[in-house]
C-alpha cells in the first residue's frame, strides 16, 4: 500500500509540471489532427494549446514562489 501511495503522489507531482502540461497539449492536438484527418492542423493545435497552459503553469508557479519568499522573509 505504500508504494501505492508513493506512485500516486509522483504521479500528481508530475503532472503539476509545466513541461508535462506541453507534452499533453501536444497528444491532445495530435488525437485532434488525427480524428479530423489533419495531423498538420492537429499538431499546430496542440502546440498552441500546450504552450499557453505552460505559460500559465509558469507564471502560476513563479507567483507562487514569490509569496512564499516573502512569507519566510517576514518570518
Amino acid at each position: 500500500m505504500k508504494f501505492f501511495n508513493k506512485v500516486c503522489a509522483s504521479g500528481k507531482t508530475q503532472l503539476q509540471n509545466p513541461e508535462t502540461r506541453l507534452g499533453i497539449g501536444l497528444m491532445v492536438g495530435i488525437f485532434f489532427g488525427i480524428a479530423v484527418d489533419n495531423v498538420g492542423l492537429g499538431i499546430a493545435l496542440g502546440v498552441v494549446f500546450g504552450a499557453s497552459d505552460y505559460a500559465a503553469r509558469k507564471k502560476k508557479n513563479k507567483k507562487e514562489d514569490i509569496v512564499k519568499n516573502n512569507k519566510n522573509i517576514q518570518d
